[in-house]
């Protein structure tokens, strides 16, 4: 493999899972519902904070051979209202190093509607600020920076959940990666983000 695909490939992986992390970036139109249903779940309506890491766990997994986690934080919190709508704020970062060390950062805001359907958690985004910055260090020290916005998505994001009591979990799958992602939530006062 070239060099120059080798770096591309290793920073779309980081940049996958950093979106994945916090996947509610989907912009639909501005329409009632969401991927079709008007359907709420009761256990879902609330505030929820990220706990844990899955997309750490998700990334090391499904990292190439030789590469190796230097560093993964990150979170966020999300308010499904009982309205049918939702906001989230969250930021990620993430670094790993193989034959070159690159960094991954993303931070933003969204909001829009959610919906629930045969066993997953539907999300249709309205409105997002996100941003992303992907940095590069060859092993001769040469260094290869890029921001650029996160890409919108043309549909909803469906996701597979779990919901209990004061805990969430969402599982998310991608194309050719039969391993899913899990992420992890536990319930919080939506009062407590008024300054988030």
């Amino acid at each position: 493999m070239k060099r120059v695909d080798f770096l591309r490939n290793t920073a779309m992986r980081l940049l996958l899972s950093l979106v994945a992390a916090w996947a509610f970036v989907a912009p639909g139109a501005a329409l009632a519902g969401c991927a079709g249903s008007e359907a709420l779940d009761r256990c879902v309506i609330g505030g929820w904070r990220s706990s844990g890491n899955g997309a750490a766990e998700w990334m090391k997994r499904n990292m190439p051979p030789g590469m190796v986690m230097l560093q993964n934080t990150g979170g966020g919190t999300i308010v499904f209202e009982a309205d049918g709508t939702y906001r989230s704020v969250f930021s990620a970062s993430q670094a790993t190093e193989r034959s070159s060390h690159t960094e991954g950062r993303m931070e933003g805001t969204t909001s829009g509607r959610w919906s629930v359907s045969d066993g997953f958690l539907n999300m249709c985004t309205d409105a997002q600020d996100v941003a992303a910055q992907i940095q590069i260090t060859a092993p001769d020290g040469a260094q290869s920076a890029v921001a650029f916005p996160v890409p919108a998505a043309t549909r909803p994001v469906s996701q597979a959940y779990r919901c209990a009591g004061d805990q969430l979990e969402t599982q998310m799958t991608f194309p050719g990666i039969a391993d899913p992602m899990t992420t992890r939530y536990s319930r919080i006062d939506p009062a407590a983000l008024a300054g988030e």
